[in-house]
């Protein structure tokens, strides 16, 4: 089930809380800078279909992520799923 089944534009989505309304526009400089690298950024999306080696999918996943990070965030991910 997808929670965005019948949305067919943006409008459709509504509205943000106010506490997520307020933090958007808090971090708003954060948010262009992100978009501005966007492009850099390409994820998996061109790997659809395709089998690739797990060392490809690190590279491109993380893209400007040192290993160091990586597995710092592994194991805050590990902690967050199993309490």
């Amino acid at each position: 089930m997808s929670y965005l089944s019948g949305i067919h534009n943006i409008h459709e989505l509504g509205t943000l809380n106010p506490y997520t309304s307020t933090k958007v526009r808090g971090n708003a400089t954060v948010i262009e800078r992100i978009l501005k690298q966007a492009g850099e950024l390409q994820g998996l999306g061109d790997t659809e279909g395709k089998k690739i080696p797990f060392s490809d999918v690190v590279a491109k996943y993380n893209k400007g992520i040192t290993e160091p990070e990586i597995k710092a965030g592994c194991g805050t991910n590990a902690e967050w799923a199993f309490p």
